[in-house]
């Protein structure tokens, strides 16, 4: 597993409750989050992750920002308006008998993250116990949902990161 991770702030929990139960079932099954925003996620479009090697997901909801309520791990990364036809089709089909929250491929948002063994935390942790990799302090609480920070792996994190 990679030493960097990325937090994801104020996801909406029908669709990581969704893909939580089935993955809870079937760990490998590959399912879909998609995040908002209009720009590349650079370190997963300069360092593509694989099943061979993931990415560690922190997720917090939209009900409490303030707390990781999922983890699990990105297995693979695409641009939406780059995935051809067939493949959306196939997408599609997974979207919608495993995923029916979902409502489909969004045409808005530009990353689609590949993920796997998505699980909920049972106890909830602080956002703050993630260090973020740009400057080796904690995370602070952001009330606007929709963004995302690099961060350690909570496994991966440098010795000298206080918890």
């Amino acid at each position: 597993m990679r030493p960097q991770a990325l937090f994801f702030n104020g996801n909406f929990e029908g669709n990581l409750e969704c893909i939580a139960d089935v993955q809870s079932i079937l760990p490998e099954q590959i399912l879909f989050i998609q995040p908002l925003m209009n720009r590349d996620i650079a370190y997963l479009r300069d360092n593509p992750p694989s099943v061979d090697d993931p990415v560690t997901l922190y997720a917090s909801l939209f009900s409490d920002k303030k707390k990781i309520s999922y983890t699990g791990e990105i297995v693979g990364w695409e641009i939406k308006s780059e995935i051809n036809t067939k493949k959306r089709d196939a997408i599609e089909k997974i979207l919608n008998a495993l995923q029916p929250k979902e409502g489909g491929l969004y045409d808005h948002g530009r990353n689609l993250l590949h993920v796997r063994r998505v699980l909920r935390v049972e106890q909830p942790f602080l956002d703050s116990n993630l260090i973020k990799i740009s400057d080796g302090k904690p995370m602070q609480y952001s009330p606007r949902p929709g963004g995302f920070s690099y961060v350690y792996s909570l496994k991966g994190a440098p010795p000298s990161a206080e918890r």
